[in-house]
C-alpha cells in the first residue's frame, strides 16, 4: 500500500535490522516489571482498520524528543520519522509533531500530540489514508500515568456503546527513539482518537466550528445522554453551550439541521481519578470522585429515557471493563464499583429529581 523512497530504502531498512537482530526490540516498560517485545515486521492494519481492530496499532516514532518536551509551550512542530509495518513491508513516513492539549500540555513531561503526516510527493500516500492524528499519551514516566491513559481509553470505549456518534480509539503501543538523547529508546502506551473529519464522514455528517451553541440548536437526545454518560462518569470539564472539550457535527441531510455534539478528554473524570484532577472552583464538590450534573434542565421523563438507555447498556460496559485486559484487577474493579454506584442510585425513586435535576444549567 506504501513504499519508501529509494533514497531512504536502504538506510531505513538496516535500522530495522539493526533493531531487530542487536536490541531484539525489547525495552523495559517504567513502572513494569516485565519486559514487552516489540516485533515491527508483524502485519498491521491500514487506513480501513486502524479504528475498527481492538488489538494494540504498534509503530515507532523517531524524533527529537527531548526538544519537543523543552519546546512544548512553543506551538512548534518537530520533525520525525513513522515507522511501522503494513502487509510485511517496513513503512517509514515523514511526520510533524507538536504539543497539544491545556493543563496537559503543562503538567506532563510527555505531553498529548498532535501529528502531521506528511507526503514526499503527489504519487505518496498518507499513512492509514490520514493526514492528522491525534495521540493521547503517557504524560509521565510511571506506572500511575500509564494507567490513567488505559482508564481514559476505556472511557472512550465505554461511550462507542452508548451512541456511534463518539470518537473511536485505537491503543497503540509505541517505541520512542528519542534523536535528542542519543537514541535512547522508550516503549509505552499511546491511544490514537479518530480524526474529526473521519468521524463525520463516517455518520454521513460534516463538521461544525461554533464557539458558542445553544441547547436550542443541538440534538436533544444526543445532548441528554452525553450529560447524563458525563455524570455516570464523574466528569464536570466539559461544556457543550461553551464547546469545551466537545466537538460539534450535523448531517448533511438538510432536513436534519440539529447539531451533534461529541465529547472528547476524559482525563479529569472521577473514572481515570487522575491525581492532578480538580473539580473547577465554585461545583461545590471536593473531588472529581463526587458527582455533580452539568447538563441541561429537562422535563423528568427526559431525564429517564436517558438513564434507561444507560441502563440498557450496564451489562455490556461490565463486560468491556472486565475484558480489557491491560488494567489488573484491582483497577478494573474500581471503576466497576463506581460505576455500579451511579445505577444503583439512578435507579432509585425521586434521585434524579432531588440529585440531578437541582443542579442543571
Amino acid at each position: 500500500m506504501f513504499a519508501l523512497s529509494p533514497n531512504n530504502t536502504f538506510r531505513n531498512y538496516i535500522i530495522a535490522i539493526v533493531f531487530c537482530l542487536v536490541h531484539g526490540f525489547m525495552f523495559e516498560l517504567s513502572g513494569q516489571d516485565d519486559t514487552i517485545h516489540i516485533d515491527l515486521f508483524s502485519k498491521f492494519p491500514g487506513y480501513s482498520d486502524l479504528f475498527e481492530k481492538e488489538e494494540p496499532f504498534v509503530c515507532t516514532l523517531k524524533v527529537n524528543l527531548k526538544k519537543y518536551q523543552h519546546e512544548k509551550y512553543e506551538g512548534k512542530y518537530h520533525p520525525g520519522k513513522l515507522i511501522y509495518t503494513h502487509n510485511d513491508s517496513l513503512i517509514s513516513k515523514s511526520v510533524r509533531i507538536k504539543a497539544r492539549g491545556v493543563i496537559r500540555r503543562k503538567i506532563c513531561a510527555v505531553p498529548p500530540i498532535r501529528l502531521n503526516i506528511q507526503k514526499v510527493n503527489k504519487q505518496d500516500k498518507y499513512a492509514f489514508g490520514l493526514s492528522k492524528i491525534k495521540l493521547v499519551t503517557h504524560c509521565h514516566y510511571n506506572a500511575n500515568n500509564i494507567n490513567y491513559l488505559f482508564r481514559e481509553f476505556l472511557v472512550y470505549k465505554l461511550y462507542n456503546i452508548v451512541t456511534d456518534k463518539s470518537f473511536r480509539v485505537r491503543l497503540i503501543k509505541i517505541v520512542y527513539i528519542d534523536t535528542g538523547r542519543k537514541n535512547k529508546q522508550l516503549t509505552t502506551w499511546a491511544f490514537a482518537l479518530e480524526p474529526q473529519e473521519l468521524l463525520a464522514e463516517r455518520l454521513g455528517c460534516i463538521s461544525i466550528k461554533m464557539d458558542n451553541m445553544g441547547y436550542s440548536v443541538s440534538d436533544s437526545a444526543t445532548v441528554d445522554l452525553l450529560a447524563l454518560f458525563q455524570y455516570m462518569i464523574g466528569n464536570t470539564d466539559y461544556s457543550i453551550m461553551g464547546r469545551h472539550n466537545v466537538k460539534l457535527i450535523k448531517s448533511k441531510d438538510h432536513t436534519k439541521p440539529e447539531l451533534y455534539p461529541i465529547p472528547y478528554d476524559f482525563d479529569y473524570s472521577g473514572v481515570v481519578n487522575a491525581h492532578y484532577a480538580l473539580p473547577g472552583e465554585g461545583l461545590g464538590i471536593e473531588s472529581v470522585r463526587e458527582r455533580l450534573y452539568a447538563g441541561p434542565c429537562r422535563d423528568l421523563i427526559d431525564y429517564h429515557t436517558a438513564a434507561q438507555h444507560l441502563v440498557s447498556k450496564q451489562a455490556e460496559f461490565k463486560a468491556t471493563i472486565e475484558s480489557f485486559e491491560y488494567l489488573e484487577d484491582f483497577q478494573k474493579n474500581d471503576i466497576l464499583n463506581y460505576i455500579d454506584n451511579f445505577f444503583r442510585n439512578i435507579n432509585r425513586p425521586n434521585y434524579i429529581k432531588y440529585h440531578i435535576d437541582p443542579d442543571c444549567l
